[in-house]
């Protein structure tokens, strides 16, 4: 007796469909003919899903811890804007205070220019007692002198008022500034887990084709919320006829499928009616030759006679004529 192959063994197949399923699904239609094709049916199409899910749910993740790490740096870079406005104003507070340190001088100044001017009052006073006319007259001229000093300081005192309205304007840039971070902010509705939900969303439909309540569950399915589900299928822009196109394509390169079969299983996986009579018409599929593909199926499988054969392939959906003509080419 010669042993098969190990990759023909049971044990090896279901091995592979547990853990890496496009070979186990292979194997399973290509060396386990104890199993009938309808039961092969639903595991290639359990096993896929579960597949294609595991697979989501890596890519999933790697794209989540991206977009943490992006959220990252773009947080300890917004405190360093935020903290530019106060540093102006400690700019322009530093210099205010000289401005201002100035005026007491200038204070100091006229009263040392006031005991200056009473001091030569005295002196001329004792000098010139019999000149008292001259010295009246002398007088309103340097009193003139000493309100033009003293007029001269409130102009100096006026001066930091002006530097003071520059912190004025710079508050109100800054109120400017931060209005324009909040109405940016405020128009952005979408919120993380919504995000989330659309990549995923996308993510299946570059993988695999997918119905619109299809998609939504596949989503469920991976912990998203239902209102979150609703948004990406809603905002994923996908074609849903093309969709359904996609899948009664892929349908077709694993097994055979009369017209009224395949349209009913595009229903069964949650495509409209409308969606599924689109892809069962565009599929290009030559249903005579599903035909013969799917008789051939069933006598690998177990035995028939002419007329038993032509009745299960009616059942399956196929016309009498794509029936019979099935069965001859196989040689019944």
């Amino acid at each position: 007796m010669v042993k098969d192959s190990f990759y023909k063994q049971n044990w090896f197949i279901w091995l592979m469909l547990i853990f890496f399923a496009p070979v186990g699904i292979f194997l399973m239609w290509k060396y386990y003919d104890k199993i009938q094709n309808n039961t092969k049916i639903v595991l290639s199409i359990v096993f896929a899903f579960i597949f294609i899910a595991i697979m989501g749910s890596m890519i999933n993740t790697e794209q989540d811890f991206k977009g943490n790490s992006q959220t990252n740096i773009n947080n300890t870079n917004n405190p360093k804007e935020l903290n530019n406005p106060s540093d102006e104003n400690e700019k322009t507070d530093n210099q205010d205070e000289p401005a201002n340190s100035e005026t007491p001088q200038a204070g100091t100044e006229s009263k040392e220019n006031k005991t200056s001017t009473n001091q030569d009052k005295q002196k001329e006073n004792e000098e010139t007692k019999e000149n008292n006319q001259s010295s009246k007259e002398n007088e309103p001229a340097k009193e003139n002198n000493q309100s033009s000093k003293e007029s001269e300081t409130p102009k100096e005192n006026n001066q930091p008022s002006k530097e003071s309205e520059t912190p004025k304007e710079n508050n109100q840039n800054e109120s400017k500034e931060t209005n324009t971070t909040e109405s940016t902010n405020s128009n952005s509705k979408e919120t993380v887990s919504q995000t989330n939900a659309l990549r995923a969303a996308q993510n299946y439909l570059s993988i695999m084709a997918f119905s619109y309540n299809g998609l939504i569950e596949q989503l469920e399915y991976e912990k998203y919320s239902h209102e979150d589900a609703v948004y990406a299928a809603d905002n994923c822009h996908a074609n849903w006829n093309e969709q359904a196109l996609k899948s009664a394509k892929n349908y077709l390169k694993t097994m055979a499928f009369s017209y009224k079969g395949l349209k009913k299983q595009l229903e069964y996986v949650g495509f409209t009616s409308t969606q599924a009579s689109y892809g069962v018409d565009n599929c290009g599929a030559n249903w005579n030759e599903q035909a013969v593909k799917s008789a051939k199926n069933y006598l690998n499988t177990m035995t028939f006679s002419k007329e038993g054969l032509i009745e299960q392939l009616e059942y399956e959906g196929f016309t009498k004529e794509q029936a019979v003509y099935g069965v001859e080419k196989n040689g019944l």
